[in-house]
């Protein structure tokens, strides 16, 4: 009888094993190729902006020119002015209808000046769409687990000044001041 061999339970081990993978490769599938974006969602209405930090290229400028298929107008911010004007007149020339801004600062350096100007300039704009691809990890992430719980450095407030200040939800953003202010 085949109930008596001494390999049923690994037949039932693989059957198990073999309907976990199958969930998870069709769960894969499903995120990464089946499913379609939310991003429209905030479109509420046409010119809204999206602002995308660290676009003189790599996925900054792919983000850009994601947004600026899908109808968003673009605020470009970076820290070399010619690039910056390249990835511009980049997406001009595939994307004539959208608007684009540029917004050229350094924000590795330890002055807050940079995010409130920008803050300042957008302050009357629709802003729906933040990404927040500013920097890199050089002198950011500790190299050992002894730093790793220390307070985050200096370099990480322009990103945390930014991202408070952008509400992505909101059709009409609401900026702080410049004073750090604590919201539970």
């Amino acid at each position: 009888m085949v109930l008596e061999s001494p390999l049923w339970p690994y037949s039932g081990i693989g059957l198990l094993t073999t309907i976990y993978v199958f969930f998870k490769l069709s769960e894969f599938v499903y995120l990464h190729f089946l499913r379609s974006t939310s991003i429209s969602r905030y479109q509420h209405k046409p010119g809204v902006w999206a602002l995308v930090t660290g676009t003189s290229d790599g996925i900054g400028y792919a983000f850009a020119e994601e947004l600026s298929q899908r109808g968003f107008n673009i605020i470009l911010h970076g820290r070399n002015p010619t690039k910056l004007n390249n990835v511009k007149a980049d997406l001009n020339r595939f994307f004539p209808r959208i608007k684009i801004r540029t917004f050229i600062a350094d924000v590795t350096k330890d002055s807050i000046t940079p995010i409130t100007d920008l803050v300042a300039e957008i302050n009357e704009l629709p802003l729906n769409v933040l990404v927040n691809n500013v920097g890199g990890t050089k002198g950011f992430v500790p190299t050992d687990f002894k730093t790793f719980y220390r307070p985050a450095p200096k370099k990480s407030t322009p990103c945390v000044k930014l991202t408070s200040a952008s509400p992505p939800s909101s059709p009409t953003p609401s900026f702080p001041s410049s004073r750090a202010t604590n919201q539970a």
